[in-house]
């Protein structure tokens, strides 16, 4: 099985590293630098029955939408994707607390690409093998 993730990071290098750590586990990734560039930061409830990812992984402090309200809008549109991280070089625990309240896991910044292979490797354990995802031009 592929798994898809996407990745949410206005810092070029950033977004390359995690990009690659995805692919190199075999997942396919589509990535923006702003979640205001996907549709799932659009108005109304997420219009699919089946998950769009299995993975988000999105920066915190970005331009248009931070990490967190994206997060929190993917919430009231009652996302389905299992997996999602928040990274940031905020080291507040009140954001970390926010973040894991919207069901997400916070990564810190910087960190180790083992972490991120870690983390992933994590998620993969979750995502059941008979899942179907919605198309990925679904996502534009």
């Amino acid at each position: 099985m592929k798994f898809r993730t996407i990745i949410f990071e206005d810092d070029t290098p950033v977004r390359q590293l995690l990009k690659m750590s995805a692919e190199r586990r075999g997942h396919d990734v589509v990535t923006f630098e702003s979640p205001i560039f996907c549709a799932l930061s659009r108005d109304g409830e997420c219009a699919h029955e089946r998950a769009c990812s299995d993975v988000i992984i999105s920066d915190h402090q970005m331009p248009g939408m931070s990490g967190l309200e994206f997060f929190a809008k993917l919430r009231e549109k009652k996302c389905l994707v299992p997996n999602k991280a928040l990274v940031t070089a905020a080291g507040e625990e009140k954001l970390q607390e926010l973040a894991e309240g919207l069901g997400c896991d916070f990564i810190r910044k910087p960190f180790q690409i083992q972490n991120i292979d870690a983390w992933l490797r994590e998620a993969e354990q979750k995502i059941a093998p008979e899942r179907m995802l919605v198309p990925v031009e679904n996502l534009y």
